[in-house]
């Protein structure tokens, strides 16, 4: 049996998000490292209760600091003694202004650069977004009928049609770790990871509002009594999480950007599965097709 003290310690940002609980979950499960989690306060109970319930006898084993994204000096402190990162935590609040969103994630992801840096961190991995591959200018985006989309794509924060503030955050936030790392010496950087998920939908451990599953919940609330004709990629948050661990566990992962990406659904088979599982429970599930016609865009390269 391998000693605790001798597995190498990971730290994951933002383990009371749904992206980030699910990734701990798969660290602490795969047994293989020491865990550390970082959480704005520890003593908030709302936050803290369902991770108890959800990590089961993990939660006793596993380390909780507390870290605020916009205090460096508590991301830094949170960070000392790893061998690896992994920054879940960023801001997915569709309400926030576009500078404010900007902030907080931009400035977060360089206090994890920069205090992985210091403490000597083999490999970092960031959550990103494919919302920093697929919003190019309209120019530069691949054939609607022949191109995909791929890990060589980025957002463009200067395109002329504009850019949502969420979708800037993570585009200039992704563009901020890469540059940092490159911008090292290079017998002083360390092994970056990027991983950008499609819209990340299935189980939550987590019992508050989430604004990765707003539409969902539009679906069953009865709010939404029609589906947009549009569709989306998709993909599982359990797989997310596993991605994010391989990104961690595997040596050819090093310095390399992933989207992640299952499947592409339109709209209303995704309120058709929900009112199929849920319309007999009582559920007000929306199944309903708007009239009209989906704007076209390149398929996702899988």
């Amino acid at each position: 049996m391998v000693d605790a003290g001798a597995k190498p310690l990971v730290t994951i940002t933002g383990v009371t998000g749904f992206i980030g609980s699910q990734v701990c979950l798969s660290f602490l499960d795969c047994g293989e490292f020491r865990v550390r989690g970082t959480v704005r306060d520890t003593k908030n109970e709302a936050k803290m209760a369902p991770l108890r319930r959800a990590f089961g006898e993990h939660f006793a084993k596993m380390e909780f600091v507390e870290a605020d994204l916009l205090n460096a000096e508590s991301i830094a402190q949170a960070v000392a003694g790893s061998t690896y990162v992994v920054h879940t935590a960023s801001p997915v609040d569709f309400r926030l202004p576009t500078d404010e969103i900007v902030k907080i994630a931009v400035e977060g992801t360089m206090a994890v650069m920069k205090a992985c840096s210091a403490s000597g961190v083999k490999r970092c991995v960031v959550t990103s977004s494919m919302a920093a591959v697929c919003a190019m200018a309209q120019t530069d985006k691949p054939n609607i009928d022949t191109g995909f989309y791929d890990e060589s794509c980025w957002s463009n924060p200067a395109r002329p049609e504009g850019l949502m503030g969420y979708t800037k955050s993570k585009t200039l936030a992704e563009k901020a770790a890469w540059d940092y790392v490159q911008s090292l010496p290079e017998d002083q950087r360390f092994e970056l990871v990027t991983i950008c998920p499609t819209m990340v939908l299935g189980p939550t451990l987590l019992s508050e509002h989430l604004s990765s599953g707003m539409m969902v919940l539009g679906y069953m609330n009865g709010s939404k009594t029609e589906c947009s004709p549009g569709e989306m990629g998709v993909v599982d948050v359990r797989d997310v999480a596993k991605q994010h661990l391989e990104a961690v566990r595997r040596p050819d992962a090093a310095n390399q950007r992933f989207i992640s990406y299952a499947e592409r659904k339109r709209f209303i088979d995704i309120a058709q599965d929900l009112h199929d599982a849920f319309a007999s429970k009582g559920f007000s599930v929306c199944n309903k097709l708007k009239e009209g016609v989906a704007e076209k865009d390149a398929r996702v390269n899988n």
